[in-house]
């Protein structure tokens, strides 16, 4: 991840990887209020290829699985996606299977796995 150029026109260029995942990147200011950030989602899903199952309501085309998920093979947490909440703009992880009170883990910008931090308002 890489920011080119100076603030108001800055560009945040991220490198893709080779793996499926999700992301949330955040933009701050220099006191460490976020201003702004972006859920990335990198699936399996090719949108180019004929072969997908395509589900249409009327005129409408919908994804072959929930949004975040990594895949959409029936039995897997992978095809769970993630939680969003009414009124928030990022997402939660997803449990770790049907029926799960448990999450599937979360990881820092190092790879370290860490928890949703809570903040009293």
């Amino acid at each position: 991840m890489e920011i080119i150029g100076d603030d108001p026109t800055a560009i945040l260029e991220v490198t893709p990887g080779n793996k499926p995942g999700n992301a949330v990147v955040g933009i701050t200011n220099t006191a460490g209020e976020i201003l702004w950030s972006w859920h990335l989602w990198v699936s399996d899903y090719d949108p180019n290829d004929d072969t997908n199952t395509v589900y249409k309501f009327r005129k409408y085309e919908f994804l072959d699985r929930n949004i975040g998920a990594l895949t959409d093979a029936p039995g897997t947490p992978k095809n769970l996606g993630l939680y969003y909440q009414w009124g928030r703009k990022d997402p939660f992880p997803s449990a770790t299977g049907v029926g799960s009170s448990s999450f599937v883990p979360i990881h820092d910008e190092d790879g370290e796995p860490t928890t949703i931090q809570k903040k009293a308002r």
